[in-house]
C-alpha cells in the first residue's frame, strides 16, 4: 500500500496524469470525453478545467472514501515511481513509491465530468 499523499491545485487541460515517471507512452493529443483513458504506463483522468476551480486530489488507502469509483485495474510502474499531476508537468505534480513494478490502481471521483475531488489508491 502506497503512503498518503495529497495534491490541491488548477489543471490547465482539465486532465489529471498518473504515469510512470520514465515513462516514454505516447498519451492522446485529442482524448475523447471518458472519465478515464487507460494506457500501459498512464491513466488520464478528466477533471474540471483550470478557470472553473482548483481540483482536490488524495493518494491512500481511505482516498476513495465517500466518491464514485471510476477505474480499478492494473497500471504498468517499471521505475517504481508513480507520478501525479498536470497533463504536461507544468503546475506540479507528486511522486509516489510504488510496491511493484505492475501496481493495482483505483481512481474514484465525485463526478464522471469536472471532477472537483479525486480519491487513487495504489496496491
Amino acid at each position: 500500500m502506497v503512503s498518503a499523499d495529497s495534491l490541491q491545485q488548477h489543471f490547465p487541460w482539465g486532465w489529471l496524469l498518473l504515469t510512470d515517471s520514465e515513462s516514454n507512452e505516447d498519451i492522446p493529443s485529442a482524448p475523447n470525453a471518458d472519465p478515464v483513458l487507460v494506457g500501459s504506463t498512464y491513466l488520464l483522468v478528466r477533471v474540471l478545467h483550470e478557470v472553473d476551480g482548483e481540483v482536490a486530489v488524495q493518494v491512500g488507502p481511505s482516498a476513495g472514501d465517500g466518491l464514485a469509483q471510476e477505474f480499478s485495474g492494473p497500471l504498468d510502474v517499471p521505475s517504481g515511481r508513480l507520478r501525479i499531476g498536470d497533463l504536461l508537468d507544468e503546475i506540479g505534480s507528486i511522486v509516489v513509491e510504488v510496491p511493484t513494478l505492475k501496481c493495482d490502481v483505483t481512481v474514484s471521483m465525485d463526478a464522471q465530468t469536472h471532477a472537483e475531488r479525486i480519491g487513487i489508491t495504489v496496491d
